[in-house]
């Protein structure tokens, strides 16, 4: 399923945590650098911020953001495997490695990872549809089904469960409820993945003329 590419959350959850002024004020500018597109200075100024509080886990999340961004993914993994493992019951930070692991096509680190973020959040729309589809990936229909519509549900409004749901439904054959998802996926689009917009088309079209 190429058009299915997780991307990390780039916002945590607020976490409290008490960090010296110097330390917040690096993570507000890194986090104005993330935003701006800009992801060298964001991680030149969050890695300053990791050198003066190794131990932020929020830090460590922004630090592998950064690292995503700039296509670093080992280095991006190995920051939010720090944040995981200084906050483990943070969900975005769990979502964030489970991404990694399934960019890197280890579906089963992605799925004990999305799995422990659901224990702390279980309605969150965003990691159950992963859930979803990382069980889609595996080719466990049943519980990718589960997942996805438990991700609708949490929140309609977020387009890519109904992605995942067109290519369940294609894959079971019934035509119907793909063309529909896969509607409503571009009704509410684009979503995160660039590439999924277009390859949603595509299968519509393969699909409607089909018919």
């Amino acid at each position: 399923l190429e058009h299915i590419k997780p991307q990390p959350t780039p916002t945590p959850t607020p976490t409290p945590e008490l960090l010296p002024a110097e330390v917040l004020d690096l993570v507000q500018q890194g986090r104005q650098a993330l935003e701006s597109g800009d992801a060298v200075a964001a991680g030149e100024l969050l890695e300053q911020a990791a050198n003066l509080a190794p131990d932020s886990a929020l830090v460590q999340f922004l630090l592998g953001n950064s690292y995503y961004d700039q296509g670093k993914l080992e280095t991006a993994s190995s920051a939010y495997q720090r944040a995981v493992e200084l906050e483990p019951g943070n969900a975005d930070y769990r979502s964030n490695l489970g991404v990694m692991f399934y960019q890197q096509g280890d579906y089963d680190g992605a799925l004990e990872q999305y799995q422990a973020g659901l224990k702390a959040a279980p309605n969150d729309a965003e990691l159950n549809y992963l859930l979803g589809a990382t069980y889609l990936q595996m080719n466990d229909l049943d519980k990718a089904d589960a997942a996805l519509h438990k991700a609708v549900t949490a929140d309609p409004a977020l387009p890519e469960p109904y992605f995942g749901l067109g290519v369940l439904y294609k894959l079971r054959g019934d035509k119907e409820q793909a063309i529909a998802n896969f509607e409503k996926f571009l009704e509410l689009g684009p979503g995160q993945d660039p590439q999924a917009a277009p390859a949603a088309q595509a299968e519509l079209d393969a699909l409607k003329a089909s018919e």
